[in-house]
């Protein structure tokens, strides 16, 4: 895992973060001067081409915070995907199943295509929520929710542990893309 340091003023970025965020910014269309339509990239539009090539193969990417193709995770799972990192995601327990679902029903296919034609592959789905680091932080009502019921090792510790195990090469990439919509104050 690749990380920042802050010098005085001055944030010093590795390589890896420094892609990471000319990658979203890219593929975002953040840098447009004109905005893009809202999900223009999945609606048949040209996918962006990447001023530098860049190749993530063997790297493994986690990206926390990805439930369906309308955000900057999405986006950002896209382009690492073709970089060719493995792809790795943390989804909010609430939005689990429903992701879970869409993908198995190819509700995602088109916005899961590649330049190349071939698909994006998750190669693991783990549940994840952010507001709690060990097991003991979670409140019962969250524990006996429906939407929670049968999840075990969603804690931030525990998500980690499971990836760990998972991938003990270790993990290249660690994307922040949790979002705070209205939903995520109600589960």
């Amino acid at each position: 895992f690749h990380s920042t340091k802050q010098t005085s003023n001055t944030i010093m970025c590795s390589p890896t973060l420094l892609v990471l965020c000319l990658l979203a910014s890219i593929t975002t269309g953040f840098f447009s001067r004109t905005p893009l339509p809202r999900r223009a990239a999945c609606k048949g539009a040209q996918p962006p081409v990447m001023a530098l090539p860049i190749d993530l193969s063997g790297k493994v990417a986690f990206v926390s915070g990805m439930a369906d193709p309308n955000g900057y995770g999405w986006a950002i799972t896209k382009a690492l995907a073709e970089a060719g990192a493995t792809i790795v995601v943390g989804v909010w327990p609430p939005a689990l199943k429903i992701f879970e679902t869409n993908l198995r029903r190819g509700k995602f296919d088109e916005e899961m295509k590649l330049a190349d034609g071939s698909q994006m592959v998750i190669d693991r789905i783990y549940p994840q929520d952010a507001m709690f680091d060990t097991p003991d932080d979670v409140p019962e009502e969250v524990k006996t929710n429906k939407r929670y019921a049968g999840l075990n090792g969603f804690t931030i510790s525990e998500v980690a542990a499971k990836v760990a195990a998972d991938y003990p090469q270790g993990v290249d990439i660690l994307v922040h893309s949790i979002a705070n919509g209205p939903d995520v104050k109600k589960p």
